[in-house]
């Protein structure tokens, strides 16, 4: 706040808030008007657009050749309109090696329109469009996942804005397609995590492994914590410095043998112990964990206190160590 000329922290944070009321009113009132349009001219060329985009989509998904007119992608924001009638065809035909049925070719007519509909609000939508190729490859049953957007548009608008917003949480989607659900019901969006709610969430986590359950959860939690963060809906930073750091917790808390008892009051534990060895292993949070200050992608300071040597190197590679970790945190 300092390095920016804000004097005290509140002022910076009070700017920050204004700055973000701001764009979201901006983005409600202008980007995404609600009401109904009452000049005529405009009225008759947005029927006109729309019928255009009926025709092209009905194009894509036929069998047919040539590429559909490209002005209107271009209208659409797309900056290489060839790529993304390639790819809008790849997403309703399939790929050349396998066969797609009708029915996901139909499915496909009448999503397509909605995924052109979302691309001006886009900052990279050649980018979003890539990297939702790539998911729906990952994926699995077109058809499956077509119907549950059709179903579900907010859910299509939410898969957009985390592949726009972050490289990085967007190809933990695209190598884990399973954590869609994470993102699926709009109810875990809502409100912060507690120490209960989150360990609930981990014991119904099935995977082969332990480590791959563990990875699992915390990339279906950092999910969700992003998506809060993206939406505006995390109350402030801090908000979610104390979630990414609770996820710490319930991560290392579970390596232990056996894991720690749920701590008074529902808060979060500030040291881990295990009665499983002796002397008891205690480790201890330092640094921007034990401030509860945790950033995305921060390592794990702590201290181990007792136990033994192996103890404590096993529980740093069960939690992504140099010696075959899941990669869930780095400590």
């Amino acid at each position: 706040a300092k390095g920016l000329g804000y004097k005290t922290r509140e002022a910076f944070l009070a700017e920050w808030k204004g700055h973000i009321e701001f764009v979201r009113d901006f983005f409600h009132r202008i980007v995404r008007p609600s009401g109904p349009v009452e000049n005529g001219a405009t009225a008759t060329a947005g029927k006109e657009e729309d019928d255009a985009k009926s025709v092209t989509v009905r194009h894509l998904v036929s069998d047919a050749a040539d590429s559909p007119p490209l002005e209107l992608f271009q209208k659409f924001g797309f900056e290489n309109p060839q790529k993304a009638v390639e790819t809008l065809r790849t997403l309703a035909r399939g790929p050349e090696y396998a066969h797609v049925s009708q029915r996901t070719r139909d499915l496909f007519q009448q999503l397509c329109p909605l995924v052109l509909d979302l691309a001006p609000a886009l900052a990279r939508p050649d980018f979003v469009l890539q990297h939702f190729e790539r998911f729906i490859e990952a994926y699995g049953p077109r058809a499956a996942l077509y119907e549950m957007l059709l179903t579900n548009p907010k859910l299509l608008e939410l898969l957009f804005k985390l592949f726009d917003h972050s490289q990085f949480f967007g190809e933990i989607l695209i190598s884990q397609p399973v954590l869609l659900e994470s993102i699926a019901f709009e109810d875990l969006l809502v409100g912060t995590q507690n120490w209960t709610k989150m360990t609930g969430q981990l014991a119904r986590e099935v995977a082969e492994t332990q480590e791959g359950r563990l990875l699992l959860f915390k990339n279906s939690e950092l999910l969700r914590i992003a998506l809060r963060d993206i939406l505006g809906l995390a109350d402030s930073a801090e908000e979610t410095q104390a979630e990414l750091s609770l996820l710490a917790d319930v991560c290392l808390n579970s390596v232990f043998s056996p894991p720690c008892p749920p701590p008074a009051g529902d808060c979060p534990p500030t040291a881990g112990k295990s009665s499983a060895f002796s002397p008891p292993l205690c480790v201890i949070a330092l640094g921007k964990y034990g401030g509860r200050d945790l950033t995305y992608g921060a390592d794990l300071d702590v201290l181990f206190v007792g136990g033994t040597v192996e103890e404590a190197a096993r529980i740093i590679a069960q939690l992504g160590g140099k010696r075959g970790g899941t990669g869930t945190f780095k400590v």
